[in-house]
């Protein structure tokens, strides 16, 4: 039970010590509190089945006062797996945005990002220790109130301090546009670009690691449309695809090797180590009550960019699942707590794939609790 006293001790401390301080802070800050256990039954995602059962433990709180332009944020998380020695990890965020509003319509604004993370993994796993530095700017004109373009660039910096050779940066570019028809439906299209390069925040390259991509840079583009349909006055479907293609990636392996750490993408399914075709489709149904449901399916195939056992063919996976999330959202009339939202999610996948460790299926069932304060 060391990791119970580890992880979920401080979590209790920072909600009662958030809860005081409510007591005395005025209307423009905001704050939430969420706890979370959920079921896997295949944490990794391998064909070699090991489950655990997550407990995660989230706080956020934001100050944006009425009469300014800017907002600052604080983000924790303190998680940990039960069932799997030393899985466990803290992080912490810090956010500052800017939003300047011009012209005659109100969806035209200009917006900018600073955003800081440090994540602490438990001993076992400290070699994956990382720090995250985000920056960007995003514009969203609206041309008429039905038709709105966006655009913008981000920046983003990743620093494994224990393990350098996994540090990389990345840029992107994207643009968009949303779309609101007479017949209660919308339209989203967007494009970004985005290129990876394997380098300190410094710019010195790095020696070659595991991924066998030092110094070298890498590019893809994202192509999305999501169209929302309301089919009656509580019923809503929702059709998304996206389209991921390889601009330069082609002898680029990915951290595959990395298989032993989770809730990293970058270093168990990197997604710059292939190209893929999306789709999904979701229903959202809002019961009596005010409890609000969605079913979603889910589809993907694969084309990654390195050899499977035989040395011949390269991998390629087919990935499909099914999600339901369901929530019930209470308000309360005074005190600290302002509302508890209670939901419940379940969710099932399954790969298909040439490379058998990477053949696998999970179950994932889970309740969440989420106070705002």
């Amino acid at each position: 039970m060391k990791r119970t006293k580890l992880y979920l001790t401080p979590a209790l401390m920072i909600l009662l010590s958030v809860s005081l301080a409510y007591t005395t802070l005025e209307a423009q800050w905001v704050g939430t509190f969420t706890t979370s256990n959920s079921y896997d039954d295949n944490i990794f995602g391998i064909n070699e089945m090991q489950n655990g059962i997550i407990n995660s433990n989230n706080l956020f709180i934001g100050y944006a006062p009425d009469s300014a332009h800017y907002a600052l944020s604080y983000s924790g998380r303190l998680l940990f797996v039960g069932g799997i020695e030393d899985l466990g990890y803290n992080s912490h965020d810090l956010a500052y945005s800017y939003t300047y509003k011009y012209g005659d319509y109100s969806e035209n604004s200009l917006a900018a990002l600073l955003k800081g993370r440090a994540r602490f993994n438990s001993d076992a796993y400290n070699t994956y220790n990382n720090t995250v530095l985000i920056a960007g700017i995003n514009s969203e004109h609206e041309i008429t109130q039905t038709f709105i373009l966006s655009s913008g660039y981000y920046y983003r910096q990743k620093d494994y301090n224990n393990s350098p050779d996994l540090s990389y940066s990345e840029h992107e570019v994207f643009t968009g546009f949303r779309k609101y028809l007479e017949t209660n439906t919308s339209i989203h299209i967007n494009a970004a670009y985005q290129i990876k390069s394997a380098n300190s925040v410094f710019g010195s390259l790095f020696e070659k690691g595991k991924n066998g991509n030092s110094g070298e840079s890498f590019s893809q583009m994202e192509i999305s449309a999501k169209v929302g349909q309301s089919l009656a006055e509580k019923t809503g479907l929702s059709l998304m695809y996206k389209r991921k293609f390889d601009l330069g990636s082609e002898n680029y392996s990915g951290t595959m090797s990395y298989i032993d750490y989770f809730m990293e993408t970058e270093l168990y399914d990197d997604p710059y180590s292939y190209q893929s075709n999306e789709y999904s489709l979701t229903l959202t149904q809002i019961f009596p009550w005010s409890i609000m449901a969605k079913l979603s399916g889910f589809y993907a195939d694969k084309s990654y960019n390195y050899l499977v056992d035989n040395q011949i063919d390269k991998r390629s996976d087919s990935y499909s699942g099914i999600s339901l999330f369901a929530q019930k959202s209470f308000r309360l009339d005074s005190g600290v707590i302002r509302y508890i939202n209670v939901s419940m999610n379940y969710s099932y996948i399954n790969n298909d794939t040439n490379l058998d460790y990477f053949r696998y299926h999970n179950n994932s069932l889970g309740i969440n609790f989420s106070f705002g304060l």
